[in-house]
């Protein structure tokens, strides 16, 4: 069973009072040679980040602290596998660790290898066509069986089909949520996220027991954009979380591919395709190709 650190209850509850985005946190974490080091050090970084963490220590109350070291407590109790990562771990997902919006911590039912830099993210629609669900259901398995982690998101329709052809192609895959790791949501889903534990990991960005809201979607999207080197797009609306994702991926500098078979004749993907780094795809092998950098075979690399 995990023990949690007062280190870690204060970064929760320093997460709770940070006037800023979540990467100012993550940012602001750098400057700390460790966890420990920015809970109970004095020092403070020079410039703006110096005074983020003025504010910080200034505002996290202490009752916040012990409230969080009970609810890890809890949480470590009902989930035994359970563990957190701050972007100051070595086992901080290294895709995810180069995302310019990478978030201070994330929380982890499963495991995280360092193969899953090799990742291809399969999203789309919860009401979409059979073919659709059947196609990406068929490429996650193909790619899954060639070692290849398919990340998603664990919503119904597409985002299921694509954990379980990774399943089904005994390989791993990771779902990302979109609310504190303590739950799963469509609870119809719950036995897949058992499997996908089983077989890859669960991953939050949030505190344990954060609800669902309109706004953590569009971040568990820009997570799952960011875990993989390639997004492929199965189907989507032109204002829809599955776009937003893509988007999110361009800003990563992550390639985003369409499925040609249910994209190619709207507008919306049409015009999203003659963006730098966009394509349009209709085969697992183009998906591969994508995933090896292009047609000159080299690997995708990102920054730190």
């Amino acid at each position: 069973m995990m023990e949690f650190s007062a280190a870690q209850a204060f970064l929760m509850a320093a997460s709770e009072v940070v006037p800023a985005d979540a990467r100012d946190l993550s940012s602001l974490l750098h400057e700390y040679p460790s966890l420990e080091e920015f809970s109970g050090s004095e020092i403070l970084p020079s410039g703006r980040l110096g005074y983020l963490a003025e504010y910080v220590k200034r505002n996290v109350e202490r009752h916040r602290v012990v409230f969080w070291e009970r609810r890890l407590r809890e949480l470590a109790v009902t989930y035994p596998s359970v563990r957190m990562l701050t972007v100051l771990d070595s086992a901080y997902p290294r895709n995810l660790k180069a995302a310019y919006d990478r978030p201070p911590f994330i929380f982890i039912r499963g495991t995280v290898l360092a193969a899953d830099q090799s990742a291809v993210a399969i999203v789309g629609s919860r009401r979409t066509s059979p073919s659709v669900i059947a196609a990406a259901s068929s490429i996650a398995s193909e790619l899954a069986s060639t070692g290849q982690t398919v990340v998603s998101g664990l919503a119904l329709g597409v985002d299921a089909a694509a954990h379980e052809g990774a399943l089904a192609g005994e390989g791993r895959t990771v779902a990302v949520l979109g609310h504190g790791i303590d739950q799963v949501q469509p609870a119809s889903n719950r036995s897949l996220a058992e499997a996908v534990e089983a077989n890859g990991a669960l991953i939050s960005q949030f505190r344990p027991f954060s609800p669902p809201t309109s706004s953590s979607f569009p971040l568990r999207n820009a997570v799952i954009s960011a875990l993989a080197k390639v997004s492929l797009i199965m189907d989507a609306a032109r204002r829809s979380g599955t776009r937003s994702e893509a988007e999110a991926s361009l800003r990563q500098g992550r390639p985003v591919l369409l499925w040609a078979p249910a994209l190619a004749d709207q507008e919306w993907a049409q015009d999203f395709a003659r963006q730098d780094n966009v394509s349009m795809v209709e085969s697992c092998d183009e998906v591969v190709a994508a995933m090896r950098g292009g047609s000159n075979g080299e690997q995708l690399e990102f920054a730190e």
